[in-house]
């Protein structure tokens, strides 16, 4: 958008913003971003509101078929037109190349960035109304004092989705991880993702008892130095229970975690889990088989666990696996004995749509 001169009306900016935090605000719903795409065609911005029911309307079409395919030809052709505009004020991150490109995600914007980009950008980006169509936000190579630098810039709270990657595994990230859970810091978050943000002991306690877990619908603290103890203290809170989406993965929890997660989770609505590189044996799968709570899982991820073929089996004849439809393994099998956990498995749960077993 060119200074002075705003893409939408004059006095339309705080409509525009209320809109755009609802569509944030129910990440996985069509119809407010409808509602977003009905205000902007009313007031001056058609093509954005055409490229939003675009966005949408693919979203829920099987990729490659002839309408998905229709309607990304006439995508291209109206970002190919209004691209550069609707971006301008994400220049910086554009122009030194980013792992990845600014990108638009059912109309609203995702971004990849280096922390050290997006806090030198502060003030240019908080200019107008442009912050305000991030939904997405991945930053890498944030230190424990970035964290905590983060909350105080005021660009994370209105964001559904944030992860953060850190940049050094032996710092501890309590401190951040505290500031950012604090009341109606990440008021419309619902996607938290902390990778390889060390935070075993205080840092899971401040997250268990803040009140930003129980609005989320999707967390992952994959590599967080997690202990069988954190696991405790995060399933006995509960926020944990609106969960639809948890990743555990490579977090040395061992067995003892897997038992400490099915004594305390008790009601889940899970359907995805994450549990690669925990450290699991057969008497942890076996554990988790015996959980009533799985019935709710359809992807169950289990590689680079030494689980054998009897933690196969105990899998395949769980009461509790109904609804899996992915179950994810990375064993040490010989071809042999992973073609027999596969065929048994098979057997025991014809519900499966596939089985992978990966051998090393």
């Amino acid at each position: 958008m060119s200074r002075g001169k705003p893409a939408i009306g004059d006095g339309k900016e705080g409509q525009l913003r209320e809109l755009l935090k609802a569509a944030k605000a129910a990440p996985r719903i069509d119809a407010p971003r409808l509602a977003l795409a009905r205000w902007l065609e009313k007031n001056g911005s058609p093509r954005r509101a055409e490229f939003i029911r675009i966005q949408c309307a693919r979203a829920n079409l099987r990729y490659g078929s002839p309408k998905e395919r229709q309607l990304g030809n006439r995508e291209q052709t109206i970002l190919k037109m209004n691209k550069r505009r609707w971006l301008q004020p994400f220049a910086v991150f554009i122009a030194r190349r980013m792992c990845r490109p600014v990108e638009f995600a059912r109309g609203l914007i995702e971004i990849d960035a280096s922390v050290d980009m997006l806090l030198s950008s502060v003030h240019a980006l908080s200019q107008g109304t442009a912050w305000a169509w991030v939904d997405r936000l991945v930053l890498f190579a944030v230190s424990a004092t970035q964290a905590v630098q983060l909350v105080d810039c005021g660009l994370l709270g209105e964001l559904s989705f944030l992860a953060l990657e850190g940049k050094d595994y032996y710092e501890d990230y309590a401190d951040g991880l505290a500031a950012l859970c604090g009341p109606g810091r990440l008021k419309l978050l619902r996607d938290l993702e902390l990778l390889h943000c060390r935070m075993s002991g205080n840092g899971v306690r401040f997250l268990a008892s803040s009140p930003l877990l129980p609005q989320l619908r999707r967390l992952d603290l994959s590599e967080c130095g997690l202990e069988p103890a954190d696991v405790t203290t995060l399933v006995e809170s509960p926020g944990i229970f609106n969960l639809t989406t948890l990743g555990l993965s490579y977090n040395k929890i061992g067995d003892c975690g897997v038992r400490c997660f099915v004594a305390g989770f008790r009601q889940s609505h899970l359907e995805t889990l994450d549990l690669s590189g925990c450290g699991l044996t057969a008497d942890g799968v076996a554990a988790l088989a015996d959980w009533p709570g799985l019935g709710s899982v359809r992807t169950l991820k289990l590689g680079s666990n030494d689980i054998g073929i009897a933690g196969v089996l105990a899998l395949a004849v769980s009461p509790h696996i109904g609804k899996l439809r992915e179950l994810v393994m990375d064993t040490d099998l010989d071809d042999g004995e992973a073609m027999m956990a596969a065929v048994a498995a098979k057997r025991s749960i014809a519900s499966f749509r596939r089985i992978k077993i990966v051998g090393p």
